[in-house]
């Protein structure tokens, strides 16, 4: 066993490049992931604010609706979820992740309304109230006093929803991946594919082994463009979590 190769073989990301269609699937994930994680922010922002800065009737039972939503597991609505999308004729598009998410129901939307609402509850009330004696509206408010002031969440936030939205290999393959309607197959669900057809080949066997480095290169392939975004932006992450205390996974 050499632990220290004498030269470098990229035969097997050559491989896998092609066994997964990297280049079409790395442009669908990053559509896939991109567009519900913007409009995830978006509307958790929103949401937070709400919370934050407002009183209404059924605040607090709205809050704790929120919270319960979060608690459901995600694979206890799969089939209902499906049934309806089914009947829209939305599977396999991406109305299927726009829709949740554009209601605040998208994937751990919960999570990312509660770190903006801890963030929102960090600036001073006197800033808004200037704000509002100088003639500002609410939205006015919102966008030019506040939403600057958590950048760094809005970031956490993105990154989180990006980063989850790209993984999530059993949704996309649920929704986005069926015979027939798989245009938006991602990265994952490909990897996931190629990983099953070795299976079924080899039976699981010895013969496996054989197509171990072009799985692992797949996999280097598939997470590598999350580790660019998150280096780039990891500055704002640490930020956001000397701020609010929550951790990321």
């Amino acid at each position: 066993i050499k632990w220290i190769p004498r030269e470098l073989v990229f035969a097997n990301f050559t491989t896998a490049i092609q066994e997964l269609s990297y280049w079409k699937a790395l442009f669908k994930s990053v559509i896939v992931a991109l567009v519900p994680s913007v409009i995830n922010t978006v509307v958790g922002a929103l949401c937070a604010y709400g919370f934050s800065r407002f009183r209404f009737p059924g605040k607090k039972i709205l809050f704790a609706i929120m919270l319960v939503t979060f608690i459901i597991p995600k694979q206890l609505i799969n089939i209902p979820q499906y049934t309806w999308y089914y009947r829209l004729d939305i599977v396999g598009s991406l109305f299927t992740y726009i829709l949740p998410a554009t209601f605040g129901q998208g994937l751990y939307s919960t999570i990312y309304i509660l770190v903006l609402y801890s963030m929102f509850n960090l600036i001073p009330i006197q800033l808004e109230e200037s704000a509002k004696m100088d003639g500002a509206s609410t939205l006015t408010i919102f966008v030019k006093v506040a939403l600057p002031l958590v950048i760094p969440g809005i970031i956490t936030v993105f990154l989180f929803s990006f980063v989850w939205y790209w993984n999530d290999a059993a949704t996309a393959a649920l929704y986005l991946a069926q015979p027939g309607k798989d245009y938006w197959a991602t990265l994952p669900v490909m990897l996931e594919r190629y990983q099953n057809t070795i299976f079924s080949i080899t039976h699981g066997g010895v013969g496996a082994v054989l197509y171990q480095g072009i799985r692992m290169a797949g996999t280097l392939l598939s997470i590598l463009p999350l580790l660019i975004i998150y280096f780039s932006l990891q500055r704002y992450f640490v930020e956001s979590v000397e701020r609010t205390g929550i951790a990321g996974e």
